[in-house]
């Protein structure tokens, strides 16, 4: 749902979804001064993706998708997200 909600979020010229696989959105528009644009959007979740702790999204030409995918990945395997058991926030 959360790829779903964010896909419809993205108001760009030109918006084609790439891919909207196991909470990643890959998608590419073009942007009026830089041209051709890619998107990379990963949502992480602590509770079985009931919710998101956090969303995490890179951008770049579509020709350089694969230090997209790399930027992209290493953030997630850095993450440190703390987690109070009390907060009861919708996210």
């Amino acid at each position: 749902q959360l790829v779903k909600d964010r896909e419809r979020s993205i108001d760009e010229k030109d918006l084609q979804v790439k891919s909207r696989d196991n909470g990643l959105l890959v998608y590419t528009y073009v942007d009026k001064t830089r041209g051709p644009r890619m998107g990379l959007s990963r949502w992480i979740s602590l509770d079985g993706g009931k919710t998101s702790a956090v969303e995490i999204t890179v951008g770049g030409r579509p020709q350089d998708e694969a230090g997209l995918r790399a930027v992209l990945q290493h953030a997630i395997d850095t993450l440190k997200v703390p987690v109070d058991p009390g907060d009861d926030r919708p996210n």
